[in-house]
C-alpha cells in the first residue's frame, strides 16, 4: 500500500500509526491516495492496514517484510450511498492471540459496525 510509511516525515494526513515489534520503527498510516486510516502490528509482525474506500477492499494483511497483501476485506454497503461502508480512524485491531482481526466500519447514515475476520494470517 502506498499510504504506509516507516518514516514520521512521510506521513502527511496522519491517522493512525504503529510501533514494529522490535521497536525500531513506526509505520503511519498517512498520505492522501488512498485515504489511509489504520495500521496495527501484531508481535510477530504481520500488519493490518487499512484505507478509506467506497469501491475497493478496506482492510488489507501483510506477512512481515511483503509488500503483496495476504488478504484483502471489501465492506458491505449497509448504509444509502452507492459506496460501501469504509474503515474508521484507527478502526483496527488483533485480539491477543493474533486469531482474529477486528475492524470498525462507518456507513453512509453514520452508523458503525464491528467487523470479525477468523484466521485473517492465513493464505485465501
Amino acid at each position: 500500500m502506498q499510504c504506509l510509511h516507516a518514516t514520521p516525515a512521510a506521513a502527511t494526513n496522519l491517522q493512525d500509526l504503529a510501533v514494529t515489534p522490535d521497536g525500531k520503527d513506526v509505520v503511519t498510516a498517512s498520505g492522501v491516495v488512498p485515504y489511509c486510516q489504520a495500521v496495527y502490528i501484531t508481535l510477530n509482525g504481520d500488519v493490518a492496514a487499512g484505507t478509506f474506500s467506497w469501491y475497493d477492499p478496506d482492510v488489507h494483511v501483510f506477512k512481515p517484510g511483503v509488500s503483496t497483501p495476504l488478504r484483502q476485506y471489501d465492506f458491505p454497503n449497509t448504509g444509502t450511498s452507492s459506496g460501501a461502508d469504509t474503515l474508521a480512524p484507527a478502526g483496527l485491531a488483533w485480539a491477543p492471540d493474533e486469531s482474529k482481526l477486528f475492524a470498525i466500519s462507518e456507513n453512509s447514515s453514520d452508523v458503525y459496525s464491528l467487523r470479525v475476520f477468523d484466521a485473517a494470517t492465513k493464505a485465501e
